[in-house]
């Protein structure tokens, strides 16, 4: 469906790694397999964070990456790298949120500082692919 709608209009595709992820655990999906046939020839706009245990108890996005989450990252920039997808023009981290959202996820200024330089150098890396200096 979402090829079909990318291809039929022309549209940009936006990718959230967590929910491809989330959506793999609720239906039983393998995340490369399931990524893989997603349209990202069309990628313009890629959202990244980690999957945890909400304060709620429940499991969702919005936390800080942890092993497994680095691990699909890695995969995905290395997609990217290797010209597979479509270079993103915007790559978002969506650590914690705010009002409710906050409250589930949290928005330690720690684990900021401690994941976003990682992030920061994988999509610098894109840029110098794009853009050798």
């Amino acid at each position: 469906l979402l090829t079909n709608l990318v291809q039929a209009t022309g549209c940009g595709f936006l990718f959230d790694m967590a929910h491809a992820q989330l959506t793999c655990e609720y239906a039983g999906g393998n995340f490369k397999t399931y990524v893989e046939q997603l349209p990202l020839y069309a990628l313009h706009e890629m959202h990244v964070t980690g999957i945890g245990t909400w304060s709620t108890g429940d499991r969702g996005d919005h936390v800080p990456f942890a092993s497994a989450d680095w691990q699909r990252f890695d995969w995905c920039m290395a997609r990217i790298q290797a010209g597979a997808w479509r270079i993103p023009d915007i790559i978002a981290c969506e650590y914690g949120g705010i009002g409710t959202l906050k409250a589930r996820c949290g928005s330690d200024k720690d684990v900021i500082a401690e994941q976003i330089p990682r992030l920061y150098q994988a999509v610098h890396a894109l840029d110098k692919q794009v853009n050798p200096v």
